[in-house]
């Protein structure tokens, strides 16, 4: 016999202990097909979330048993979507289960999963839109929404879809985004399901090809309900709402930065899908070209302001130069003064503000690298910006899938560009790194792209990539490898945390932010369970490989590829462009 709570109660009371594990403290929502509870994990002593299927939704279908067990297919469907997926930005799956109550109620099927306490990303987006805030619309870009394109960016790497991105699955740990929700998500691993409840999604946010046949959807749809909520939150919600199964547009953009923006986003929500930007990465990138002209005046402006400028700069030019007098003939005698910080310390005014990061294209965070020479052998060296971290997997899964088709190929397991060997995928055989194990790059290649084998990886270095491909790399984002010079400056930087335990402690492959990062800010810079390809100063006394650590492999060449060996790269700082 079958037992369902009354309508207006919930499956869980409160107080309920799951598993001798998770004691039920508090209804959070209900939806169309579950309940979530917060619930605390005794033995971790951490709060999680418990998702479970609505006991009264299910006994909604009313004897159909097919329409029925197609729902709890879809749920299971969630459960192993996101736990396929270990990315910063998605919630994270800790368990699945059963859970029968005392009383002898029907069983309920249930989530354990990473819980977020607050707001949705619908909360950080204002009523009235960012349009024309220059300002605020480029950090809400550059704080949430890239993180955001990131995230997706791991799922569609891992072969998943979700289908039904909107802000209210978005959740919101602070300042981080957190998707979630993937009741919806497809994966072409699995076979498709039937029935009435394949029509599903959110109108608003939903591709025109979605609601022709929800089955055949792919990455595009959910590239065009990221090109929506990016219009929602320029133009506000009430623009959105005319809008479904259309291409969106700002309706008057005026600054550079919002008519880029509208470029941006009429690519992404164009009708046809083969009209749009062949991957997240694509849109992320179109986003991180547009921000520096956040700021730049439009041609209105400038025509209106051109006499005044001019005066302006008139009287910034006398009081340069009587600055430079006075300093001249009354400042210090630069042999004077101690050892310390250079000149070129401050940066030129083109740089972020002292302290905070560059962020360079495919959302690569750089750090600003300055080492007096009293530091460095009384050797000068130039300021420069590195990479936080390597470049991870799903980084060089969004470069591989940039490239034309014709510069890129894949024989067996050897990926080569240019005719030039650039990886080694899915190796079984070939080097073996100091400890006797083998480590694979965990991507294929399938129905001509590149994915991930599992999300795991997403977040770890890329490995088995050879010199040339490193460069190629580097040169695809207009960035280099750094020198010997620059890596070994780089990794002078003590340790922030100095009681952090040995790297050898950590498994390899690691997700990139597992070590703590040194005074410049670069994680990862020495730990000696891997190395990075570097490029050779060309100095003729130079006889070693051009790695970070040529003992790992004093052999080595830049055809060669290996199963611990990185890189990361290097910009000089950027300098202010001329406004014209």
């Amino acid at each position: 016999m079958e037992h369902t709570p009354p309508p207006g109660t919930h499956n869980l009371p409160l107080g309920t202990v799951i598993h001798d594990k998770w004691i039920v403290l508090e209804f959070i929502a209900k939806g169309g097909m579950g309940e979530v509870y917060r619930a605390h994990q005794a033995n971790l002593k951490r709060d999680v979330a418990i998702k479970v299927i609505s006991q009264e939704w299910l006994h909604s279908f009313q004897g159909d048993d097919e329409e029925r067990e197609t729902a709890l297919k879809r749920f299971r469907r969630e459960v192993e979507a996101m736990a396929s997926i270990r990315h910063p930005y998605v919630v994270q799956v800790y368990d699945h289960g059963i859970y029968t109550p005392p009383d002898g109620s029907d069983a309920l099927e249930f989530i354990a999963m990473e819980f977020v306490p607050g707001a949705t990303l619908r909360d950080t987006m204002p009523e009235s839109g960012f349009d024309p805030e220059d300002d605020l619309a480029a950090r809400w870009i550059r704080r949430t929404f890239l993180p955001l394109l990131e995230g997706v960016e791991a799922m569609h790497a891992g072969g998943i879809v979700h289908r039904d991105l909107k802000p209210e699955n978005i959740l919101m740990d602070g300042t981080k985004p957190k998707i979630s929700d993937f009741g919806l998500a497809r994966s072409g691993k699995w076979q498709g399901l039937t029935h009435t409840m394949d029509m599903l999604g959110t109108l608003q946010y939903m591709s025109p090809e979605h609601m022709a046949d929800f089955r055949q959807t792919t990455h595009q749809s959910d590239v065009y309900a990221l090109g929506k909520i990016l219009f929602e939150a320029m133009a506000g919600p009430d623009a959105l709402r005319p809008l479904t199964f259309k291409q969106a547009r700002l309706s008057s953009p005026e600054s550079p930065f919002f008519i880029a923006l509208d470029r941006v986003i009429a690519s992404t929500t164009a009708e046809a899908p083969e009209e749009r930007p062949a991957s997240v990465a694509h849109m992320s990138r179109q986003l991180t070209e547009a921000l520096p002209l956040a700021g730049a005046p439009s041609t209105a402006n400038a025509k209106k302001t051109r006499h005044p400028l001019y005066a302006w700069a008139i009287l910034f030019l006398l009081s340069a130069l009587c600055l430079i007098l006075l300093w001249h003939f009354s400042g210090p005698d630069l042999d004077d003064q101690p050892d310390g910080i250079p000149a070129e310390m401050a940066g030129p005014s083109g740089e972020p503000p002292a302290g905070q990061p560059l962020l360079a294209e495919n959302n690569t965070t750089m750090f600003r690298v300055t080492v007096p020479p009293s530091q460095n052998g009384g050797k000068t060296i130039a300021p420069f910006y590195m990479s936080e971290t390597q470049v991870t997997n799903l980084q060089f899964i969004s470069f591989l899938n940039q490239q034309p088709r014709a510069r890129v190929t894949v024989t067996n397991n050897r990926v080569l560009g240019d005719g030039i060997l650039w990886m080694v995928i899915n190796q079984g055989s070939g080097h073996t790194p100091p400890g006797g194990v083998n480590h694979q790059a965990p991507i294929a290649y399938e129905n001509g792209q590149f994915v991930l084998i599992s999300g795991d990886s997403a977040a770890c270095p890329v490995v088995n990539v050879s010199g040339h491909a490193a460069r190629a790399y580097a040169t695809f984002y207009d960035k280099t490898l750094p020198t010997r010079a620059q890596w070994d400056a780089a990794a002078s930087g003590a340790p922030s945390n100095p009681e952090e335990p040995a790297p050898e402690r950590f498994p390899f492959p690691f997700p990139v932010l597992v070590f703590e990062p040194n005074t410049f800010g670069l994680r990862g810079i020495d730990t000696s369970v891997m190395t990075e390809w570097i490029l050779s100063e060309r100095d003729p006394s130079e006889t070693g490989p051009p790695l970070a650590r040529p003992g790992m492999y004093p052999e080595a060449t830049l055809q060669d590829t290996f199963p611990n060996v990185g890189f990361r790269l290097v910009t000089p700082p950027p300098q202010r462009q001329d406004q014209g």
